[in-house]
């Protein structure tokens, strides 16, 4: 590869003395050497601008400037339009680059004459000191028309500016530029895309991302607040380039799932609501009928997993409205259902769904003709145990971490045991009943989940310790299926791809056989949006 394009990196820093060695070390040890690294100091209070400075005597690629403080999104602007690079990338200062960043994003643009490249990285947490990857991005992929930069939108990539490499004259003469706002990576990620005429994704993690430090802008408890000011930003800008039609399906598929990650974040039930409703506002204002753009609303009853399908079939704010999980039919349909205990959970969405398991959540669904229906058995594998006063418990892994786990257990139920599997068909018989009397012309869906036998990354690498186990439980969901199946006609059976059944290796929450992967749930929801949208287009004709 040549080594006379000069590449310049842009680091924006304000109050980041502790982090900086870290992250300038890893940009003068970057195995591609023509480059030239602009510190930029936005006003720091603390040691930030003395680090910058001993850093520049060092180095003479660096440049170090001192500025007001103006925030990061006009501090990268100005990086960019100082800049003496072809190419331009940013690294925030508490985050760093691998080593080979610059040389493998480099590389790429110049094979394909790319105007944008885009990297994978790997999550870091300061708090178990492990790393996890991030994006999930396994294949390498080349967009170079409107069409396939629509798809890369409609994919969801992440919307952050660091990671990537960009041709400077991209930013400067379609006027690029990042507001002074939290979140300034996604007003202006769309226009990045659209402007490119070629867009390289790569898989490869060129940058470690920093995800737990507790005073990062992307923690900071305006940012909801702030990301209406860039959903308006964004529209805007692509007006203004004249592009908003051409791509307005991607842009609300980018804007909507950003707002549907920061309301995720909320902690405050009442604070959520009121930002959501603001959301819906600003989008039916931005994007008149975008509800019928996004997708369908999913009540969900099963596995994370399952809801992971449901977000990527939908891209509405609110995709999975109903989601009944850590639970089984048995819980649901049996026993007593009238009692009331009061779960201690440290996390409230685990502490909700076991107080469902409690009183039988199935009384939450409230169908209409706008939800769909998506269900799988993988939370079914746990014992149930009967306390004294007839309530009935699933033993899933968020009841083992709350105050339920010391209930007085009167009997326990085996989970794949003939009581178990008795218990269970009489439970599903009244699940079937359940769905014959909601009495709405809703899809429904039974999903194929499985325990894996194996986890890795992009593929099955490693395989567990407990194959007989694995292979009990696999058994036992093919039987459950199948009963469900023959009991109900109306469900829908989706399979993913066998080679797709494996665990993630890296997941922050573990590696477990139940924690399946992305690849998974983007092949069942292809399946799953393919039949739909032939459903639909069957309905439209009839009408007719």
């Amino acid at each position: 590869m040549t080594t006379d394009i000069l590449v310049s990196i842009i680091v924006p820093i304000y109050n980041v003395y502790p982090y900086l060695d870290r992250c300038i070390e890893s940009l003068v040890n970057q195995t591609y050497r023509n480059i030239e690294i602009l510190l930029i100091n936005d006003g720091s209070t603390d040691e930030s601008l003395n680090k910058c400075v001993e850093w520049g005597k060092k180095d003479d690629r660096i440049t170090v400037i001192d500025k007001k403080n103006e925030k990061l999104g006009p501090t990268r602007n100005y990086g960019v339009h100082i800049a003496e690079g072809e190419y331009v990338t940013s690294v925030d200062p508490d985050d760093w680059l691998h080593e080979r960043c610059v040389e493998c994003l480099l590389h790429n643009a110049l094979n394909y004459d790319a105007d944008m490249v885009m990297g994978d990285y790997v999550s870091y947490s300061e708090k178990d000191r492990r790393e996890y990857a991030a994006s999930n991005i396994s294949t390498f992929s080349v967009f170079d028309s409107t069409e396939k930069k629509i798809m890369l939108m409609m994919q969801r990539p992440r919307p952050q500016f660091w990671g990537n490499i960009y041709k400077k004259n991209l930013l400067i003469q379609h006027h690029i530029m990042q507001p002074a706002t939290a979140a300034q990576d996604v007003a202006v990620l769309v226009q990045c895309i659209a402007c490119s005429k070629v867009v390289v994704r790569i898989p490869d993690q060129v940058l470690y991302y920093w995800n737990d430090r507790d005073d990062s802008i992307s923690n900071r408890s305006d940012k909801g607040e702030d990301y209406i000011e860039v959903i308006k930003y964004s529209v805007n800008d692509m007006k203004r380039l004249g592009l908003f039609n051409e791509y307005r399906h991607g842009q609300l598929a980018i804007l909507m799932t950003t707002a549907s990650s920061i309301l995720k974040k909320y902690k405050s039930y009442e604070e959520k609501i009121i930002l959501e409703l603001k959301y819906k506002a600003l989008f039916d204002e931005l994007f008149p009928g975008w509800q019928e753009e996004v997708g369908m609303k999913w009540a969900v009853y099963g596995s994370f997993n399952t809801r992971w399908v449901a977000q990527r079939v939908s891209q509405s704010l609110i995709c999975t409205p109903i989601h009944i999980c850590f639970t089984g039919l048995i819980s649901q349909f049996m026993g007593e259902t009238n009692l009331d205990y009061v779960v201690e959970h440290p996390n409230p969405t685990r502490a909700k769904a076991l107080r469902a398991d409690i009183l039988g959540g199935m009384a939450s669904f409230t169908i209409t003709d706008e939800v769909g229906i998506l269900i799988d058995f993988l939370d079914e594998c746990h014992d149930v145990i009967i306390t004294d006063e007839d309530v009935y418990l699933t033993k899933s892994e968020a009841f083992e971490e709350s105050s339920l786990k010391e209930m007085k257990v009167k009997h326990t139920i085996k989970f794949a045991s003939e009581e178990f599997m008795d218990f269970w068909k009489k439970a599903c018989k009244k699940f079937v009943s359940f769905l014959e009397e909601l009495n709405v012309q809703v899809p429904i869906y039974l999903l194929k989940m499985r325990f894996a036998k194996g986890y890795g990354k992009f593929s099955c690498e490693e395989l567990f310790s407990d194959q007989g186990e694995i292979e009990t439980i696999n058994d036992k969901l093919s039987e459950m299926e199948n009963f469900f199946c023959s009991s109900y006609k109306k469900v829908i059976y989706i399979e993913g791809e066998d080679e797709l059944y494996f665990a993630k290796s890296e997941y922050s929450f573990g590696v477990k056989p139940y924690y399946l992967n992305p690849y998974l749930c983007e092949d069942i929801a292809s399946k799953v949006k393919k039949i739909f949208q032939i459903s639909n287009s069957k309905m439209s004709i009839e009408k007719r």
